[in-house]
């Protein structure tokens, strides 16, 4: 249902008022009418539409430092004023006048426990998670933050707000992989005008994967999952890191989806069903067998400008005599770190995106409602034919 087809009320309305009541309706009148709705569909076309595109995708991060900030008690010296009655005027009635006086005051600032990322961003953590960090990356560094300017020390439990921070090494293994969910502009996803996806019904999507897995606290988002496999929380935990360590630099996720005893038309539905997937991700979905150590199918869904790593992804995997999670994950890491080219979604700017059913329902209505009170208006008024 196109939203522009409500321009038909404002169009019958016209030609109604010129049939009926002629002598009464100006030639403007028709075309203010026509207009108007015009405007409106228009805009609404713009602001729904925009709204329909966004998608949400992953993006990976590790943490470059641990910090804690100890409480601090901050004097705050203000001035404030007040009115106050101070009399009356020759009339009897009360006048006030206005008197300064010191309302200074302290504010109190808790311990803070937070990280901070590779692109400059900062989340907060518990303090469990800091001491974890602490513990792992081994270093313990102190930073005067030099609040003594503002701070009460016979108020602050002998601690002034300084900071003690523990940064990561640059070790491999002690990475602390980090997900993050953000929006962008996926048209392809939303248009029916191209690569005609085919629309997976809801019993079929019961029996496949979420595109995105649920972030769990504070930060982490499974990387390998789907059916049991050997070594498969290994492989996850270590898939987490790289995908932490080229989330930034590389502007990718991988991902890997295990689905066992599911034909290989299954891998083809997948790709139906997420549409390609995000335009960050490089997911291999794998097909898996009871009592079969070898991958039974192989389907890559990327939408990189590298189709030879995918073609090269899915021979490596469907080659092994056993399948190994461990040296699969570090093959695919060391191959995207190589050859990972992001699709640039701008590319995709000239698609057009219906707006969503319920808004396209709203602008009828608004239309339809306009368009009958610019006719009762162009009938009563004072200008005639």
């Amino acid at each position: 249902m196109s939203i522009y087809l409500a321009l038909i009320y404002p169009i019958l309305a016209s030609v109604i008022c010129l049939i009926f009541f002629y002598t009464r309706i100006k030639w403007w009148e028709t075309l203010t009418l026509v207009g108007a709705a015009f405007i409106i569909i228009f805009i609404s076309d713009l602001i729904f539409g925009d709204y329909n595109y966004t998608e949400p995708e992953y993006w990976g991060n590790y943490v470059t430092k641990t910090c804690f900030e100890e409480e601090w008690v901050e004097y705050d010296h203000e001035t404030c004023t007040e009115s106050y009655p101070c009399g009356t005027d020759s009339k009897g009635n009360t006048e006030y006048c206005t008197r300064t006086y010191d309302c200074s005051h302290y504010d109190t600032h808790p311990e803070e426990y937070y990280v901070m990322l590779n692109d400059g961003r900062r989340i907060d953590v518990t303090k469990n998670k800091y001491w974890d960090l602490r513990k792992r990356f081994g270093t313990n560094t102190f930073v005067d933050m030099h609040r003594e300017d503002y701070y009460d020390m016979s108020r602050s439990r002998c601690k002034d707000g300084d900071m003690y921070e523990s940064c990561f090494q640059g070790e491999f293994e002690k990475i602390e992989p980090v997900v993050t969910r953000h929006d962008y502009v996926n048209r392809v996803i939303h248009s029916k005008s191209l690569f005609n996806y085919t629309e997976v019904s809801d019993s079929l999507k019961k029996t496949l994967p979420s595109k995105l897995p649920p972030i769990n606290p504070p930060y982490f988002a499974d990387a390998v999952r789907g059916d049991w496999y050997p070594m498969m929380w290994e492989a996850n935990e270590l898939l987490q890191k790289y995908n932490g360590l080229y989330g930034k630099e590389k502007e990718c996720r991988i991902q890997i989806i295990l689905m066992k005893n599911q034909p290989q038309s299954s891998g083809e539905l997948l790709e139906q069903y997420w549409k390609g997937g995000n335009m960050n991700e490089f997911n291999i979905a794998i097909g898996i067998k009871d009592g079969y150590n070898r991958a039974t199918w192989c389907r890559v869904i990327s939408w990189t400008e590298n189709q030879t790593l995918k073609i090269e992804t899915r021979d490596y995997i469907m080659l092994q005599d056993t399948l190994q999670l461990i040296p699969t994950v570090n093959w695919v890491a060391k191959n995207i770190a190589e050859g990972f080219n992001r699709k640039n979604f701008e590319a995709f700017k000239y698609l057009k995106v219906d707006p969503p059913l319920w808004a396209v329902i709203m602008v009828h209505i608004i239309v339809l409602l306009m368009s009958i009170a610019l006719a009762a208006w162009s009938v009563v008024n004072e200008f005639e034919n």
